[in-house]
């Protein structure tokens, strides 16, 4: 806003994606990891949508000799659809950013603008204008009064429009690379002028198709070991009975596609738990979850993989993977894959890379000593508890 009104008062353009730009670097000079933030994602792409838009028409329409009954029913038209248009072009700019991190796509955005541009238009903004010129002498109260109606209004329609059916589908996440390729073919099209303006499809195009959808992890793990997910036979995520929501296990589940509540999702009879933890399978390994030390010893000799949410002091050799209280605090939350024989992990830290304002920790190394949290690979030869430590091989990838 800033960047327009300087461009209004020098008499320059205000409208253009120079300001856009020059606003966008503004925003990164103060706050660089704001690249990273959805809200400056989805609004910059908002508005270069837009910008792009509205050029489009306003040169569509110059140079056109039309009698001055035309020029009023185009008017006319425009003003009508400006609503329709300006909301399925904003909609369709910010739906990759909304797939990307939340996971949801909304399908009646349209329906909803609709409705709430006149509250706003015709009752909130004249309200907050007169509440503006009557404070001086005391009498904002009831057009700020009013102002609070409309808002009501506008939140009450987004939850009567929300519970339509089918008005969100969940999605699962798409990788970086494909939103990367969807932003470029935006950025190209809404950039050139010309024919060649038309490869922004394209490319924009080739991000979902391209990007390999990837093998689903079967067991994660939270950042502090209190919770686990697994995969059952119908490939859908499972929790522990009696897990609660929180935002782990919510963003669990969006990420997989998977519509279901948290609730829902540890219903499944996966689990058998009790004070102490709780006890899964997955691909034919063990996966235990120790609530209390006291139990750690008993599923340090059962399951091939344990999670606790404190450090694991004792040895634990007979499982393959220790995740504890440790490793959790270096590394983040963790993501395990069974393939075959081998268990290969993936961390937040290894996905997020090193950031200037993340302190360092050094990288997991494969080690004997599974007290620490890696995963090891060996023959799965008769009854788990017949193991043979002497030939466990590393198998953890990162």
């Amino acid at each position: 806003m800033s960047i327009v009104l300087i461009a209004v008062m020098l008499d320059r353009p205000a409208l253009t994606m120079r300001n856009v730009a020059i606003a966008a670097l503004a925003v990164l000079f103060v706050m660089p990891q704001s690249l990273f933030d959805p809200s400056f994602e989805m609004s910059f792409a908002a508005v270069v949508a837009l910008f792009e838009y509205l050029s489009q028409r306003k040169r569509d329409g110059q140079g056109e000799d039309l009698s001055q009954f035309w020029r009023g029913l185009r008017k006319a038209a425009i003003v009508s659809s400006s609503a329709t248009m300006t909301t399925m072009v904003a909609s369709v700019a910010i739906a990759p950013f909304a797939i990307y991190h939340f996971h949801r796509m909304t399908h009646y955005g349209l329906a909803a603008n609709l409705i709430v541009t006149p509250i706003v238009s015709l009752l909130i903004m004249p309200m907050a204008l007169l509440a503006l010129l009557t404070m001086p002498l005391g009498l904002e109260y009831w057009p700020l009064q009013a102002m609070g109606y409309g808002i009501e209004l506008i939140v009450a329609t987004g939850e009567w429009v929300a519970s339509w059916p089918g008005a969100v589908s969940v999605l699962p996440s798409i990788s970086g690379y494909a939103l990367l390729l969807m932003v470029l073919g935006g950025l190209w099209l809404c950039l050139w002028q010309t024919r060649m303006r038309a490869l922004g499809l394209v490319i924009a195009a080739c991000g979902p198709a391209l990007t390999p959808s990837g093998s689903r992890p079967d067991i994660l793990i939270d950042r502090e070991g209190k919770t686990v997910a697994l995969r059952d036979e119908g490939n859908n995520l499972v929790l522990p009975p009696a897990t609660r929501t929180d935002y782990s296990t919510e963003n669990w589940l969006l990420a997989d596609g998977d519509d279901r509540d948290v609730a829902a999702a540890a219903t499944a009879n996966v689990f058998r738990c009790d004070k102490s933890g709780c006890i899964g399978k997955v691909k034919g390994k063990t996966i235990a979850l120790v609530r209390r030390p006291s139990a750690l010893e008993e599923d340090c000799r059962l399951a091939d993989i344990v999670v606790a949410p404190f450090t694991v002091t004792k040895a634990c050799r007979a499982a393959r993977v220790v995740v504890d209280r440790k490793m959790l605090k270096e590394h983040g939350a963790y993501a395990l894959y069974i393939e075959g024989l081998s268990i290969r992990s993936e961390t937040v830290a290894e996905a997020r890379g090193s950031r200037p304002w993340v302190p360092e920790h050094p990288p997991p190394t494969p080690s004997p000593d599974l007290s620490v949290g890696h995963a090891f690979a060996h023959g799965d030869h008769g009854d788990q508890g017949e193991r043979d430590d002497e030939s466990k091989q590393p198998a953890i990838e990162p």
